[in-house]
């Protein structure tokens, strides 16, 4: 089975600007897999107050390949810089001093950390 990834270092607005033209570009909504209150569904992921800065695209098979290539093909337009296949957003970019690039994890030595200049 083939798997489909992406890398993207990006701030909250980041987020918003690519969750906001993926949501107006496919009819999509999102289903969280445990709720308290039940089966629930919202459409807008950007609204979010848990949403993160750290973010990674995943697909198994191909019964929704076309969302994955359609969300790759938004972060790769709203990147401003690629670093090793990295894809690095405005507002990460521009914070780039305050924030780790980890490419393992939080809890590696900063050597491993993706350089972006």
């Amino acid at each position: 089975m083939k798997t489909r990834r992406f890398h993207v270092y990006a701030g909250r607005e980041d987020l918003q600007g690519i969750l906001k033209e993926f949501q107006e570009t496919f009819d999509v909504y999102y289903v969280p897999t445990y709720s308290d209150d039940g089966p629930v569904s919202f459409r807008d992921a950007g609204s979010l107050e848990g949403l993160g800065t750290n973010f990674s695209g995943s697909h198994l098979g191909n019964q929704s390949k076309k969302l994955y290539d359609g969300l790759k093909r938004i972060v790769r337009r709203q990147s401003v810089k690629t670093v090793n296949g990295y894809f690095i957003c405005k507002r990460a970019y521009e914070n780039r001093g305050n924030y780790r690039f980890c490419t393992i994890d939080i809890k590696s030595p900063e050597e491993y950390d993706l350089k972006v200049e």
